[in-house]
């Protein structure tokens, strides 16, 4: 399956993108997922408009239309998991000379959750028993999980989780699906849980299809990695030849994701991502949302209520810069061993650019950039992960009861 994914993604990848053009409406694509806010919040404010850039807005229904846009040349940026600039190096080598995509801003932290159906995870059975559980109910199958993409956090989510519901992966199928059509799947049993994040699991949970096994806020503290979750990525043919218009592009996210982490913004900002050409949800609904999610779903506070809790990070300490940690812990979690294999030493450098927000004249040059991947890559073992505390370490995940 996954050399079917690399011959698809090298054939895509291939073709030369039109010729870019520097002000002539800048195309951003997005999915109706939470993680759009800071782009929608940097339009509403006029952040872009006010330094004389003009961008539009355009709305995809999965990361696989966000994907073929941006090759084709139909879109200058987009909202997309974590994963997938690095996946598309990985499937145009050794054809391509320069990354197809380069990651210019973290979008969004955290804000996965992993939802299972209850016939798969019954109120009065532990995580831990699930596997049991299976086999006691002549369920000897596999488990077929929903997801946005397989080059994501909630990817690396899933793989994180399935040790404690007693699950291999032979026993786990992830099944690539847009994430607002993930719930009509669950409900109708085509699939047994899916990763999304908080706005289609706050959905399931609400409607009672399904009850939350874990999410990537649970047992944070204010010292822990928090991984990324999706990134602006930039054509790096447009990124390259109209630099000022890149660094107007990703200063305004900027202002937009600190805009967005503050709570007493937070009811604006849902009445803006609530709009027909956004969100098209009730506002109350992202509301729920954007309060963190319990492992059944029954905190959820009044669409009134505002809390300074989250259940997903745009700005706060780190900022939404690219940080060689951020790359390497994508690098190691958010693609498959066959993916990492093919990248070479120079591969985080080339796709997290940590200075294309910066002006011309303060930007290092690349060579005096610190190699992120440190010479060839040796991706880390299971056993070292999160062990040295120099090393992002992956979700921490505690079976809820």
């Amino acid at each position: 399956m996954l050399a079917q994914e690399m011959r698809l993604l090298s054939i895509m990848v291939v073709p030369e993108p039109p010729s870019p053009r520097p002000n002539a409406n800048l195309i951003v694509g997005f999915t109706a997922e939470l993680a759009c806010a800071p782009l929608v919040v940097a339009a509403e404010l006029g952040l872009w408009s006010d330094s004389g850039l003009s961008v539009q807005l355009r709305r995809e229904l999965g990361v696989a239309g966000l994907r073929d846009r941006l090759l084709d040349g139909s879109l200058q940026a987009a909202q997309v998991p974590c994963g997938l600039p690095l996946a598309l190096l990985a499937a145009s080598v050794p054809h391509a000379e320069s990354p197809p995509l380069v990651a210019g801003s973290i979008l969004s932290r955290g804000g996965q959750a992993l939802v299972l159906s209850k016939a798969i995870w019954p109120s009065e059975i532990p995580m831990a028993g699930i596997s049991g559980h299976l086999l006691r109910s002549g369920r000897k199958r596999v488990v077929t999980l929903g997801m946005a993409s397989r080059h994501s956090a909630q990817a690396a989510m899933v793989q994180e989780w399935m040790p404690t519901a007693g699950l291999s992966p032979e026993q786990v199928h992830l099944a690539v699906i847009p994430p607002s059509q993930l719930d009509a799947h669950l409900l109708a049993g085509n699939i047994d849980g899916f990763c999304a994040g908080p706005l289609a699991a706050s959905g399931s949970v609400m409607q009672g299809h399904g009850r939350v096994a874990a999410f990537s806020l649970q047992n944070r503290t204010p010292t822990s990695f928090l991984p990324p979750d999706t990134v602006l990525t930039l054509q790096s043919v447009w990124a390259r030849r109209f630099p000022k218009q890149c660094q107007s592009l990703l200063s305004g996210l900027v202002e937009a994701c600190r805009f967005c982490d503050e709570p007493a913004n937070r009811l604006q900002v849902a009445e803006w991502l609530s709009q027909g050409h956004y969100l098209r949800v009730p506002v109350a609904r992202i509301l729920r949302a954007w309060n963190p999610l319990t492992g059944h779903g029954e905190a959820h506070e009044a669409a009134n209520e505002v809390s300074s809790e989250t259940s997903i990070v745009f700005h706060q300490e780190e900022g939404p810069r690219p940080t060689a940690a951020q790359g390497r812990w994508i690098l190691d979690h958010a693609l498959e061993t066959e993916e990492r294999s093919r990248l070479p030493a120079s591969a985080l450098d080339a796709v997290f650019r940590m200075d294309l927000s910066e002006p011309e004249t303060q930007k290092p040059s690349r060579s005096a950039l610190p190699s992120a991947a440190g010479g060839a890559y040796k991706p880390q073992t299971p056993t070292t992960r999160g062990a040295d505390a120099t090393q992002p370490s992956q979700f921490c995940v505690t079976p809820l009861k």
